[in-house]
């Protein structure tokens, strides 16, 4: 029938099923407590792809957002600066090759170091470099230009955190 359970020395003896038994009407006897299954297991290594493009990292994402608005901004410099003077035209240009060149190398800062500290750097100084470039290209105001150094060193060290 039922097992008695023995109390001896404050604790109780006896077998789990004896107690399991009497709450189990059906006589299959089972732990009361039973172990969790193993983990799924798990890949020790994601491919270089997956962690680009995979990757939702808002890094990645900025990259985007900045690739799509280097598209319009050279659409906009072959087809919407008519009648600018050539060497406008030339800055405009320059503008944005390094907004592409820099748009790419966002892709790859979530696999630095320091993460933070690159894209911040590489953001702002597109922003700088490119963004003076693109403003005298449209503008010819040369009062911006003066500012693009600043963009370039602050891209120069964005280069040199990746090594960090």
């Amino acid at each position: 029938m039922h097992e008695v359970i023995r109390i001896t020395g404050g604790l109780a003896e006896g077998t789990v099923k004896g107690v399991w038994s009497v709450f189990n009407k059906g006589g299959v006897e089972e732990p009361l407590i039973k172990t969790p299954p193993p983990p799924p297991p798990t890949m020790a290594k994601t491919s270089l792809l997956v962690a680009l493009f995979g990757n939702t990292s808002p890094w990645v994402r900025l990259a985007g957002v900045s690739g799509a608005m280097a598209v319009g901004l050279g659409a906009y410099g072959a087809h919407g600066l008519k009648g600018v003077p050539d060497d406008q035209k030339i800055v405009w240009e320059t503008a944005n090759k390094y907004h592409f060149i820099h748009t790419l190398a966002l892709l790859a800062v979530p696999l630095t170091n320091r993460p933070n500290l690159v894209g911040t750097l590489l953001v702002t100084g597109t922003a700088l470099f490119s963004g003076t470039c693109y403003v005298h290209g449209a503008t010819g105001n040369s009062e911006v230009i003066k500012y693009t150094p600043y963009g370039g060193m602050t891209l120069i060290c964005a280069w040199i955190a990746m090594i960090l």
